[in-house]
């Protein structure tokens, strides 16, 4: 490199000509490039040259090179090159046609449910990939989700991550990341883990279904703080429970209480869009047709809020899923029409037969008993042909109970056959009052629900500046988009 600033037409590392520049960061820029010996076009990421003298910049930079390069998965953008050019070290990537998630979420606002999480699915598979090769990334964001064309989702940029058995770039207790996405360990300087990029890909699901970040004070360090000790605003209503929980799930302050894996956390929100789907469609009729009294084989799901899943949100995207599902409808009639017959049989046979077969195949293979013809026959046949059905799950919804206080949550709960405890956390409600209760779903009768209740005390320092700038952030407004 001859020049002291990239441009057009700058060649790097004598085989890499610099053509445009697609994006800069906190320690370099990414150009678009021509490689010259291999005629493809990649991306190239030159590091600031002021940072070149700067030796842990520089090792960070490096380290970069050899984390990426270490991977090898469809979800991560491959690097192809590393070297150091006049005094400026570049990195050569595969260049992904298309948009940050970052941009999408800018430019469409919450993205429908259908949509966010195949797209946060991929993220976790490419997560786990590095995960299971000792790698964190520790910044994982939706600036560096790109997305293809087809939205295929690739992670980039390993600037800050650390192998498992690396000796520590930074300093001991020094943050390192993004601070709407940061872990509450990583706040606290404590070293991070996998599961910390599991919180950081919660909060990238909770602001690709809403729209806006969980955590977004006035200052970098507030929003660390509320990081490590605000709980998240509900999910609003019409994100379906079942995507809502997991992603909550995910954002817990505790590691120990997060999913186990990457790969988990992928499983559990398509089973949640799956059940959510199936769900939506339970729930709405056929089209001029009465709902069929054969409810309780889809009692335990019947429960979900219809207000929920049948939502634009929950639907819109997942009509490509489910256009298949009507082709059952024949199946069910056909089988609706087999019993009918099989009843009129049965009618057939206790009019042609008299009085001594009065509940149609209940006592047929009985040998004639006048002591048991009467009596037992009429008192065991419904019992033994209509088993107790099995108590529905519970669902709750978050909106019914946060805001009131703990102890009015607590007896409406009890009421419903639920247990609960609670956990304060620093908040700046009114002391007393739930911010969050979990889990929301699959709860039966006896469960124990956990309820965060405010201690009245705010989180974020004091200013001398009249209101905040951002009043509402975070604070009822989950509903809104």
């Amino acid at each position: 490199m001859t020049a002291s600033h990239p441009e057009p037409g700058l060649r790097v590392g004598g085989r890499y000509e610099l053509t445009s520049r697609i994006a800069g960061g906190g320690m370099g820029e990414v150009w678009r490039a021509r490689d010259g010996v291999l005629g493809r076009e990649v991306a190239v990421k030159l590091l600031r040259r002021e940072y070149a003298d700067d030796e842990t910049f520089l090792e960070r930079f490096r380290a970069e090179a050899r984390h990426a390069a270490s991977l090898s998965h469809p979800g991560i953008a491959s690097v192809y090159d590393y070297g150091e050019d006049g005094g400026t070290a570049f990195l050569v990537m595969e260049l992904v046609e298309g948009e940050a998630l970052s941009h999408r979420i800018k430019r469409e606002g919450a993205l429908p449910t259908a949509m966010a999480v195949p797209l946060i699915q991929q993220a976790a598979a490419a997560l786990q990939a590095a995960h299971d090769a000792g790698v964190v990334h520790r910044d994982v964001k939706p600036a560096n989700l790109l997305l293809t064309a087809d939205d295929q989702v690739k992670i980039t940029d390993f600037g800050i991550a650390r192998a498992r058995d690396q000796v520590p770039i930074t300093r001991t207790g020094e943050v390192v990341g993004t601070a709407q996405y940061l872990s509450p360990e990583q706040a606290l300087g404590r070293p991070a883990t996998p599961r910390s990029d599991l919180y950081a890909l919660g909060v990238v699901a909770y602001e690709a279904l809403t729209g806006r970040r969980p955590f977004d004070a006035d200052t970098v360090v507030a929003t660390a703080l509320a990081q490590v000790n605000e709980p998240p605003e509900p999910l609003p209503d019409d994100i379906p429970p079942q995507v809502a929980d997991q992603v909550l799930r995910a954002m817990a302050k505790d590691p120990a209480d997060r999913p186990v894996s990457a790969a988990a956390f992928g499983t559990a929100l398509g089973a949640g869009l799956n059940s959510a789907i199936r769900q939506a469609w339970v729930d709405k009729p056929a089209r001029g047709e009465r709902k069929r009294a054969a409810a309780p084989a889809t009692q335990p799901t019947a429960v979900m809020a219809a207000a929920r899943t049948s939502t634009s949100r929950a639907i819109t995207g997942a009509t490509q899923v489910v256009s298949e599902l009507p082709l059952g409808r024949p199946l069910v009639l056909g089988v609706v029409g087999i019993v009918a017959i099989a009843v009129l049989i049965a009618l057939l046979a206790s009019s042609l037969g008299g009085s001594q077969t009065p509940a149609a195949g209940a006592t047929a293979s009985r040998p004639p008993s006048p002591s048991t013809s009467r009596t037992p026959t009429p008192s065991t046949s419904p019992t033994t042909s209509t088993p107790t059905p099995t108590p529905p799950a519970i669902t709750l919804k978050a909106s019914d109970y946060v805001g009131q206080s703990a102890t009015t949550v607590s007896k409406r709960l009890e009421a419903l056959g639920l247990k609960t405890k609670t956990a304060t956390v620093r908040s700046s409600r009114t002391r007393g009052t739930v911010t969050a209760l979990a889990p929301l779903t699959g709860l039966n009768q006896g469960d124990t629900v956990t309820l965060s209740v405010a201690d009245g005390v705010s989180s974020q320092p004091a200013t001398q500046s009249g209101p905040k700038k951002k009043p509402g952030k975070g604070h009822g407004h989950g509903k809104k988009k």
